[in-house]
């Protein structure tokens, strides 16, 4: 009988945070805070986009690249069978073929090298040298990597063949100024994976979880578990006065799908992530290097929302034991015009600031966007926006699922689609 009060104890939970939390969300998706501006003269969606002057270059879901100026709403095809996009420090656009060639945009296309498969994504090193992700593997400086095949890679069932593998498109992709290729997939509940392929060591690595997180100020009380751990690990674990420190890239302070990797001016790395399975867990965290080499700390950005409170249908106000999450964190952005790092939410877009180590947020805007079921890893409108990368210290560009890009000016949002 008890064991049955408290299952039931519990669905009523569930059912009342998923009522609050839906409550939350439409009353969200209300909220506009300044007028649209539609743009539909292509009626088109897209898969990303650069930024290059006063022109937003878009690659359509049928794999055409457009460009849109966003000071005159004109547009123009540009090429077809266009896989990925990137640019280099001259501004000039490069990208991806679906004949794995790499093209350079001057007077005209030109080719700078051929790759083998379907291209993922592109990026440029320090050098301006590409690298190519595709399904074949990474190729860079004439090579391609890991030259071992991996865990990375699936396998693939086609006329009974189970032998012929390939990679699978990561969910985030982002290339670190230590020349270091993130690439993470979001597996829901069956918990986030993450490799970093290392352009200067060539090498691809897998995140290693080490089970632990040491608090100095219990040092003396740690479990006989915890120092043969330590011990064992001597090489990749740390301890000071102030943290645990991990080296690269153990313990990274990833616990759900990442949905965005920003990094500011000083080489901290900032880390957006969330999953929604029976509840909403989600959180930002900052990972910073430290005094010793390849070490880092870790530290989580404190500014999402949470309840521990609801209203019933006679209009009382109900305390609950623990407080549940609120705001379900998606995409992140540094803004270098104003040293700043952004995200997005189901409640919007917001400024984070940080005062002596401590952080709050500044509303920016909150956009009605549209939404429907079946997306890749969307829950809801909330996670309609996969991208979004500033022009200046107040306007941004951003990609969404189905309202195609929009332009916000810093007053009103135009989207383009």
């Amino acid at each position: 009988m008890q064991f049955y009060m408290m299952n039931k104890t519990l669905s009523i939970m569930r059912i009342i945070f998923v009522f609050c939390f839906l409550i939350n969300s439409l009353s969200s998706l209300a909220q506009e805070s300044s007028p649209n501006v539609i743009i539909d003269k292509l009626k088109s969606n897209y898969k990303d986009f650069v930024i290059i002057d006063d022109n937003i270059y878009v690659i359509t879901k049928g794999d055409s690249l457009i460009v849109w100026n966003f000071i005159n709403d004109s547009y123009k095809v540009l090429i077809k069978n266009t896989n990925t996009i990137t640019k280099n420090s001259d501004n000039e656009l490069l990208i991806t073929t679906s004949d794995s060639l790499l093209l350079v945009k001057k007077d005209d296309w030109e080719k700078l090298k051929t790759f083998h498969g379907k291209a993922l994504g592109v990026f440029l090193d320090k050098d301006n040298e590409p690298v190519v992700i595709s399904d074949k593997g990474i190729f860079y400086e004439n090579g391609i990597y890991p030259k071992e095949p991996c865990k990375i890679f699936r396998g693939t069932k086609r006329n009974g063949d189970l032998t012929t593998l390939f990679l699978r498109k990561p969910d985030i992709m982002f290339l670190d100024t230590k020349h270091r290729i993130w690439l993470t997939y979001d597996n829901g509940e069956w918990g986030p994976e993450i490799w970093i392929f290392d352009l200067e060591k060539k090498l691809l690595l897998e995140e290693e979880y080490l089970s632990i997180d040491v608090d100095y100020n219990k040092f003396k009380n740690r479990s006989r578990y915890e120092t043969d751990l330590i011990n064992t690990f001597s090489e990749k674990i740390k301890l000071t006065k102030k943290d645990t420190l991990y080296k690269f890239p153990a313990n990274l302070p990833v616990f759900y799908g990442v949905k965005g990797i920003a990094e500011n001016k000083n080489g901290t790395v900032f880390i957006s992530q969330s999953l929604h399975h029976f509840n909403v867990n989600g959180c930002i965290y900052s990972y910073s290097e430290s005094d010793f080499k390849d070490f880092y700390t870790s530290k989580e950005v404190s500014v999402l929302d949470y309840e521990n409170e609801f209203e019933d249908e006679f209009g009382n106000i109900n305390k609950l034991n623990t407080s549940f999450l609120t705001e379900y964190v998606g995409s992140i952005a540094y803004n270098k015009f104003d040293d700043s790092i952004y995200y997005y939410s189901n409640k919007g877009f917001f400024k984070i600031i940080e005062i002596d180590s401590n952080y709050t947020k500044e509303p920016i805007i909150n956009p009605s966007l549209t939404w429907k079921s079946g997306l890749s890893n969307s829950v809801g409108y909330q996670m309609a926006v996969k991208k979004f990368e500033f022009i200046d210290a107040e306007r941004f560009v951003f990609l969404t699922n189905l309202n195609g890009i929009g332009y916000y000016d810093g007053k009103q949002v135009k989207y383009y689609y």
